[in-house]
């Protein structure tokens, strides 16, 4: 019933997210129809949608990856980090993605010194981003995760090699290569300062936090075992304890008794007890009762009769 319920709701998720698609693409189209005053108006379209689709296999593999490890250690739902994916994805590249948009703009391929039409550099973005795609959707398919920076950058660059070759260029002047060098060697650095980092963080807090929790339920069911003597009131001095023995039958000083008012038997104990004094004995042994201590002769308790 859950699993049901689950795929429900997962379902519901995803046509509300394709109504928003749809809905947002429409919109675009409108509008960059509106402002290019219906210019290039079929590259236009051709050009959304290429970046449409994309954007669509950006979603298949690099959410995935970023909210994989949430979602397999149980932190988050599939409906949770889709919502969260949603939300800061779109965010990151509206605010902070300025940077990395001109570095792919204008700082990998050159122009300078080459007689293109500004058209054909649109054509070789949009053969980067349409070969990107296929790749990303390609990846996703087979369960790969792959950098969508790796695959566009290499879609630029083998898009202007191809371009300027076809129009007699040099296709090595046309490639900033100084750049890609850069791009590169973070690539070769993010897995290592970001395996450096999370080692580094993970020993904090398994030393700080996990080890100590370790450290404290141990100790915490330690002295819940050395209570549990004293709550059942079986505690002792010694290092070992045993349990007293129960015994169903009572002692007999703590059956119920009833004291007897014959004169005879009275004085039988008085006597018995004199004796006893007389004998420098401190005790006196009654009738089928217990030893009891006497004062000047007279016992502390009388003879009882069951």
């Amino acid at each position: 019933m859950a699993q049901i319920q689950m795929s429900a709701n997962v379902k519901t998720i995803n046509a509300v997210f394709a109504a928003m698609l749809v809905g947002t693409v429409g919109y675009f189209i409108y509008w960059g129809l509106g402002y290019t005053h219906y210019n290039y108006a079929a590259l236009f379209i051709i050009a959304t949608m290429f970046g449409v689709f994309m954007a669509f296999n950006i979603g298949g593999n690099d959410v995935a990856n970023s909210f994989g490890t949430s979602v397999g250690a149980g932190t988050l739902t599939i409906p949770q980090a889709l919502l969260i994916a949603a939300v800061f994805e779109v965010s990151g590249a509206v605010i902070a993605g300025g940077e990395v948009t001109d570095t792919i703009r204008k700082g990998i391929v050159d122009l300078k010194g080459v007689d293109f039409e500004p058209i054909q550099f649109v054509f070789i973005m949009m053969s980067a981003l349409l070969a990107a795609a296929l790749w990303l959707l390609f990846a996703s398919r087979k369960g790969l995760p792959v950098s969508t920076t790796h695959a566009i950058i290499g879609g630029i660059v083998g898009s202007a090699l191809c371009m300027a070759f076809t129009h007699n260029a040099d296709g090595v002047a046309l490639i900033r290569w100084g750049k890609l060098g850069e791009i590169g060697m973070s690539w070769v650095l993010s897995p290592v300062l970001g395996g450096a980092v999370s080692y580094f963080l993970f020993s904090r807090v398994k030393k700080n936090v996990l080890d100590y929790n370790a450290w404290a339920e141990g100790t915490l069911k330690g002295i819940k075992q050395a209570k549990r003597p004293i709550k059942n009131g079986t505690a002792c001095f010694s290092r070992v304890c045993p349990k007293p023995k129960k015994s169903s039958t009572p002692p007999k000083w703590r059956t119920t008794r009833k004291f007897t008012t014959n004169p005879n038997s009275i004085l039988k104990s008085c006597n018995r007890s004199i004796t006893a004094v007389f004998m420098r004995s401190t005790t006196v042994k009654t009738m089928s009762i217990p030893t009891r201590r006497c004062i000047l002769g007279f016992p502390l308790s009388l003879r009882s009769a069951r």
